[in-house]
C-alpha cells in the first residue's frame, strides 16, 4: 500500500486510452478539478441554496492553490473531488435521501482515504457533525450509523498503514511554529493576507450564525464550520509530536472555506438591503481580483513544483551521463517526475532505488561500487538530502551541481576528479 494509490490505479486506464504525454498526465488532474467545481456548486445548493453554491464554485474555481495543484500529475485534485462528492451525498442522506445516496456516500468517502491519506480528515469533520445529532436522533437513523461503520471498516487498512508507517518517512517536514501555522493560513486563503482577513471574518460570522441557529438548521452550518478549522487544528496538534504540516496536506480545507464564503455571502445577498448586496458584490469582486493576481504569482507560493524545470534538468543529466552512472532521489515522487522524462531520452543513469513508487531507500552497496552517482534534490526535502550527501561523499569526494529555478538541484558525486560530460555541471 502507498499514499495516492487510487490515483495511480485510475491513471493506468487514462494512460492507456489517452497516451503518456505530459498534457495527458496533467489533464487527468485538470479534469477532476473542473468536475469538482460543478460538485461544490451542487453541494452548496444542497446545503444553503443556489446563490451559496454559485459563490462557493467561483471561490474554488479561482483559488490559486486549487489551480496550482490541478496542473500537477498527483492526487490532490482527485482527493478534493471525492471529498466533495462524499459531502454532497452525506448532505442528501441527512436530508432523508435514498439508499442509493447512502451507498454513494460510503463509496466516495472510503475512496477519498485511498486517494490521499489526509483526505480522511474530512471524514473526521463529517463524523463529528453526525454525532452532534445526538443519541436519540441517531437511534432513529440506524442506516446512517451502519453506513458510518462501513466507512470505518473500509478505511481500516489505510489507518493501520498510517500507524505502522515508519516516522522516518516524515523527517523532512519542518517542526511546527506559530509562523508556520500563519503561513499555512495565508496559503489556504489564497496566498494573500488580505484574503486571510476576509476569510477569518467569514469564519467568525459563521460561528456566530451557528450559535444563533435553531436545531433544524444548525447541522449544515456546523459541517462547514468544522471543515474550515478542524483539519488544520488536528494536523497542528499532531505536529507537536510528529510534524506533518505542509501546504498540500492542508489543501483539503479549501472547499470548506469556499462553502463558508458561499453561505455567508449568499445569506447577505438574500436580504433586501441594496447596500448589503452592493457591498457583498464588491467584496466578492475584490476576492476574485486578488485571486487572479495571485495566480500570476504562483511561483511565490512555497516550493512550487511547477517552477522546477524537470524536463531541462533530465535532458542535461542525460547528456552528461557516462556509462555505469547511477541516480537516486531525495523523495520518491520527485523520482517519478524525473523518470518520466528519462524514459523519453536516449541515455540515462541506472536508478538505484528498488521501487520508486513505494520506497525512498537506496542500496548503499550499489552506490559504493559506482564511480559516479547523481542525486536529484527537490528543495522541499533538503534536510534529507544533507544526510544522503554525507553518505555519498565518503566514496565520492568530488562534487558538482546545478540548480533549476532555485527549486530543483541536481548534484553529481564523483570518485575521481575529471571533466563532467558536457561541462554543464560544475561548482
Amino acid at each position: 500500500m502507498n499514499n495516492q494509490m487510487l490515483y495511480y490505479f485510475l491513471l493506468k486506464p487514462w494512460h492507456y486510452f489517452l497516451g503518456d504525454t505530459e498534457i495527458a498526465f496533467r489533464g487527468f488532474s485538470a479534469m477532476v478539478s473542473v468536475a469538482g467545481i460543478v460538485i461544490i456548486f451542487l453541494l452548496g445548493k444542497q446545503l444553503f441554496g443556489a446563490k451559496a453554491g454559485l459563490i462557493a464554485a467561483l471561490i474554488l474555481a479561482f483559488h490559486p492553490a486549487s489551480i496550482r495543484y490541478a496542473q500537477e500529475a498527483r492526487s490532490y485534485s482527485l482527493a478534493i473531488f471525492l471529498i466533495l462528492l462524499s459531502s454532497f451525498y452525506l448532505a442528501r442522506v441527512i436530508d432523508g435521501g435514498s439508499r442509493g445516496d447512502m451507498i454513494a456516500w460510503i463509496i466516495f468517502t472510503a475512496s477519498s482515504f485511498y486517494s490521499h491519506f489526509f483526505a480522511g480528515l474530512i471524514f473526521e469533520v463529517q463524523l463529528i457533525a453526525i454525532l452532534s445529532l445526538g443519541l436519540t436522533e441517531l437511534k432513529k437513523r440506524k442506516g446512517l450509523m451502519l453506513a458510518t461503520s462501513a466507512i470505518v471498516l473500509l478505511a481500516l487498512p489505510v489507518i493501520f498503514f498510517m500507524i505502522r508507517e515508519p516516522k522516518s518517512t516524515l523527517l523532512w517536514i519542518a517542526p511546527i511554529s506559530i509562523s508556520r501555522v500563519f503561513e499555512l493560513a495565508v496559503f489556504l486563503a489564497g496566498g494573500s493576507k488580505w484574503l486571510l482577513g476576509i476569510f477569518s471574518f467569514v469564519i467568525l460570522y459563521l460561528a456566530i450564525i451557528l450559535i444563533k441557529s435553531n436545531k433544524k438548521d444548525y447541522l449544515p452550518v456546523l459541517l462547514v464550520l468544522l471543515w474550515t478549522i478542524l483539519p488544520l487544528t488536528t494536523m497542528a496538534l499532531v505536529s507537536l509530536k510528529q510534524p506533518i504540516l505542509i501546504e498540500r496536506y492542508v489543501l483539503f480545507t479549501v472547499p470548506g472555506l469556499a462553502l463558508a464564503v458561499g453561505f455567508v455571502f449568499g445569506m447577505i445577498l438574500n436580504q433586501t438591503s441594496k447596500i448589503c448586496t452592493a457591498s457583498i458584490i464588491l467584496i466578492l469582486m475584490l476576492i476574485l481580483s486578488i485571486d487572479i493576481y495571485e495566480i500570476h504569482l504562483l511561483n511565490k507560493l512555497p516550493y512550487p513544483a511547477g517552477n522546477a524545470d524537470w524536463k531541462k534538468a533530465a535532458t542535461e543529466v542525460s547528456m552528461a551521463t557516462l556509462s555505469g552512472d547511477g541516480i537516486i532521489y531525495n523523495q520518491s515522487w520527485s523520482g517519478l517526475t524525473f523518470e518520466y522524462y528519462f524514459d523519453r531520452l536516449p541515455q540515462r543513469p541506472k536508478m538505484l532505488q528498488t521501487d520508486i513508487l513505494f520506497n525512498d531507500a537506496f542500496n548503499l552497496k550499489s552506490i559504493s561500487e559506482l564511480d559516479r552517482v547523481w542525486l536529484v534534490e527537490f528543495a522541499e526535502v533538503h534536510d534529507l538530502s544533507v544526510n544522503i550527501s554525507n553518505i555519498l561523499t565518503q566514496n565520492h569526494p568530488f562534487v558538482s551541481w546545478k540548480e533549476y529555478n532555485g527549486v530543483l538541484r541536481v548534484i553529481l558525486f564523483d570518485s575521481k576528479q575529471r571533466f563532467h560530460g558536457d561541462g554543464s555541471f560544475g561548482n
